[in-house]
């Protein structure tokens, strides 16, 4: 089983200039923390991802029935899927082998899953923030989590880890703190944002934030589903889905086609429909538009060069004093193998000791999330040989 801590700060000051006061982190952990306390990685997950991780949430019947409002009225966060996002890299004998490490993972500040957030309390207001809670940047997020791993008195990760849109924090992490690890890992990210991607995130926000109930972000305190942005979310989410996975899978293609039984009653004609529907479904009875927005903000908002200020990629990489393993997803239409492959060549460049690994799959984007064997694969040999590093040189 596995749970969910909360650990309290007191003060972030944001890039922007503003304070984060009296917020929380919400954090899980697997594995055991060795005494000389060097076998700890840390996870940043992707976009619709949280602390949890592995395993499966203590919870009871009841809690598993409530919805969002109900749900997030009692908790102060939403409700996060019983069994852990990374299942098949995180447990003993996987990717990262919890007999040997301690893997540690935390929701993002601006999250939904139980770190301050837009649904959370405002301790100055008594109220909750949504459309109100500030503006929160990648380095936000690194340094954040930084405060976490001193607190938990580890003075420097075996491996920092990101995936997905979780890359974005992870590489500013291994810029920002070059010696803070002794591994990185990115997986099925970039370090630029392309047109592409650029075009389909506003096209997600923008369905988000017309949505008649999104009120600007001030929308908890009313009925679920009827008052909340939930049109909107699920069509951020078809839309999204469409680089998540392969839809000429077979899977997709054979889904039995239900009889009308959508919440808006579309009009469902073909299996492609179906899974959209049936996806968007699923989603927006766990995560919270505002999330949504703001983690689309801070991904388009992100640029390595001009935060590091650097002309070209490779010179912002320079700093990295870590080992670099980078792994691309063949048939991903998220971030593009070409996109992982432009930062591990940045890499080599600026001089970084630097993997790189393609995952064969038609499962898309999602391989990673499905692939266990294949992510053991192209993880275990390289994590291995840097903690016997750390052996060697303790």
């Amino acid at each position: 089983m596995a749970k969910t801590q909360f650990m309290s700060f007191k003060a972030l000051e944001l890039e922007n200039g503003l304070t984060l006061s009296d917020f929380e982190i919400a954090y899980e952990t697997h594995g055991t923390l060795n005494e000389k306390k060097d076998n700890a990685i840390l996870v940043f997950h992707a976009l619709s991802g949280g602390s949890h991780i592995a395993g499966a949430l203590e919870r009871s019947d009841d809690e598993e029935k409530l919805n969002p409002r109900e749900y997030l009225d009692s908790h102060g966060c939403f409700k996060e899927p019983k069994n852990g996002w990374w299942d098949i890299a995180v447990g003993p004998g996987k990717a990262f082998d919890t007999n040997t490490y301690f893997v540690i993972c935390a929701n993002i500040i601006g999250g939904c899953y139980g770190s301050t957030g837009p649904c959370s309390i405002n301790p100055e207001t008594g109220k909750r923030y949504g459309g109100r809670f500030p503006v929160v940047t990648v380095r936000d997020i690194a340094r954040s989590q930084k405060m976490l791993i001193e607190k938990l008195g580890i003075k420097r990760l075996l491996a920092a880890v990101g995936v997905s849109t979780g890359g974005l924090p992870l590489l500013e992490w291994s810029i920002k703190y070059p010696k803070s690890a002794e591994l990185f890992i990115a997986i099925a990210t970039s370090a630029t944002r392309t047109r592409i991607t650029l075009s389909r995130n506003n096209n997600q926000k923008y369905s988000i934030t017309t949505d008649q109930n999104f009120s600007n972000g001030d929308y908890y305190e009313r009925e679920w589903p009827s008052g909340w942005p939930i049109g909107g979310l699920k069509l951020a989410r078809m839309l999204a889905h469409e680089t998540y996975v392969d839809l000429d899978a077979r899977e997709i293609k054979d889904e039995v086609v239900p009889n009308d039984r959508d919440i808006d009653k579309y009009n469902i004609q073909n299996p492609i429909e179906s899974f959209m529907h049936r996806e968007g479904n699923r989603f927006v009875q766990r995560f919270d538009a505002n999330t949504f927005v703001k983690i689309l903000d801070f991904t388009n908002a992100y640029d390595v060069k001009k935060a590091h200020k650097a002309k070209e990629l490779y010179r912002a990489l320079r700093k990295v004093a870590g080992e670099y393993l980078v792994i691309s997803i063949s048939d991903d239409y998220c971030f593009y193998p070409e996109e992982s492959k432009e930062l591990f060549d940045a890499l080599d460049r600026a001089g970084v000791r630097a993997h790189y690994r393609i995952i064969h799959s038609s499962k898309g984007h999602d391989a990673f999330l499905v692939e266990g064997e294949k992510v053991n694969d192209a993880i275990s040999p390289i994590l291995s040989r840097a903690y016997a590093r750390t052996r060697n040189v303790a």
